[in-house]
């Protein structure tokens, strides 16, 4: 199971906000699974913004990384 590491606390134009500590607790693994392919790494939407993240992944052997998103990243 994945758990997002970074969670989104933002506030936009017109006073709209995206507050996901308000309801979620943050993840504390990095997500490196295997396929038939090899090892990928996963991360979600906002999360694949922060390189140390992907370089993690790597390390762990990550041969491809793959990012969740619902928006442009």
């Amino acid at each position: 199971m994945h758990r997002k590491v970074h969670l989104v606390d933002i506030g936009v134009e017109r006073g709209q906000s995206f507050r996901e500590p308000d309801t979620l607790t943050a993840g504390d693994e990095i997500t490196v699974f295997e396929t038939e392919f090899g090892p990928m790494g996963l991360c979600i939407c906002f999360a694949c913004r922060f390189p140390e993240l992907c370089r993690l992944m790597v390390e762990r052997g990550a041969m491809s990384l793959q990012a969740l998103a619902a928006g442009s990243v």
